[in-house]
């Protein structure tokens, strides 16, 4: 039997708070947040393949932050001994106290999407969504991190790269090497 190195647990589905020019969550057709009870369910399954398994990925086709017990849910998977546990975020509901509590439960990686390194650019492909906030909550996480020498938090911000946002990559590229980490994995 061949076992993954990879496992996705889409935790919270069809279900954001950006409305993504590049995004096709609206054809979904499953709505709402995994249970915990469920989440637990799954992670049993697959906890005789935690040696093998690498990376346990919490997101698909939603915006994890919404998930209230996310912090629960990656603690509970380090205690069954998962590795590599991470998301992806458009930062829109990154709390300081989700942000210490992701710091707190055992995350391996954070991945930030941010299609811009200009609020105009940001905003038109991620409508709904406020980009000055979202940097300040991006920059804080990063902050905390540093400051909580949690280094076994990886950060990585990552641009959907696209046609009215090209013109800005090397920009964007300069801004984060200037904020993140390679030392610690961060990109």
């Amino acid at each position: 039997m061949v076992i993954p190195e990879h496992l996705q647990i889409e935790i919270v589905a069809g279900i954001c708070s950006a409305d993504c020019i590049m995004c096709t969550i609206k054809d979904t057709p499953r709505k709402g947040i995994l249970s915990i009870n469920d989440y637990a369910s799954i992670l049993k399954k697959f906890e005789p393949y935690t040696d093998k398994l690498q990376y346990l990925t919490l997101h698909g086709m939603g915006e994890p932050l919404l998930d209230k017990t996310l912090p629960a849910k990656i603690a509970l998977a380090k205690k069954k001994g998962f590795k590599g546990i991470g998301f992806a975020t458009n930062a829109t509901h990154l709390t300081r106290d989700k942000t210490e509590a992701l710091l707190d439960c055992g995350l391996n990686t954070i991945i930030f999407s941010l299609d811009g390194i200009t609020k105009k650019t940001h905003e038109n492909i991620r409508r709904g969504v406020d980009y000055d906030d979202i940097m300040e909550k991006i920059l804080y996480f990063i902050k905390r991190r540093n400051q909580q020498n949690a280094l076994d938090t990886k950060i990585i911000v990552r641009m959907i790269r696209q046609e009215s946002n090209q013109h800005e990559c090397d920009d964007y590229r300069t801004f984060w090497n200037g904020h993140l980490s390679p030392a610690n994995g961060d990109l």
